[in-house]
């Protein structure tokens, strides 16, 4: 399998799509690093390889986002809990009406931000 074929495998069937740039270079490294002769493909075993070690590397990596978020906003942990999967795309709603760098809401910027979240809620993942 080539790197797109894994890429698209890998997002549409197993959910993991790359969400940043980051995410996406860590998974290009282990791809290439799985290609155990090469050809720039991966073989069964190979490909196995890969799916583990790339879920593991993901996992953290949103773990470690989803914990830079919470303690930036200092949430408790019930609400890292109920929110975990949400964090990150929270924080970027609440970033992108954050005109003035304050980490303060206005209240009408969050009627507006908690009703684009509902809409995205009810988009398939």
């Amino acid at each position: 399998m080539d790197w797109e074929e894994v890429l698209d495998l890998f997002s549409n069937r197993l959910r993991l799509a790359p969400r940043s740039e980051d995410e996406h270079h860590e998974l290009v490294t282990i791809y290439k690093s799985c290609d155990n002769n090469g050809d720039g493909l991966l073989e069964v075993e190979e490909f196995q390889d890969f799916v583990q070690r790339a879920r593991r590397t993901l996992l953290m990596l949103r773990r470690e986002e989803e914990m830079t978020i919470a303690k930036a906003f200092q949430l408790e942990p019930s609400m890292i809990v109920e929110f975990r999967v949400d964090l990150p795309l929270l924080w970027q709603i609440f970033s992108r009406y954050d005109y003035m760098g304050t980490t303060r809401y206005q209240r009408r910027m969050l009627k507006r931000s908690y009703w684009i979240w509902a809409l995205l809620q009810k988009m398939p993942r």
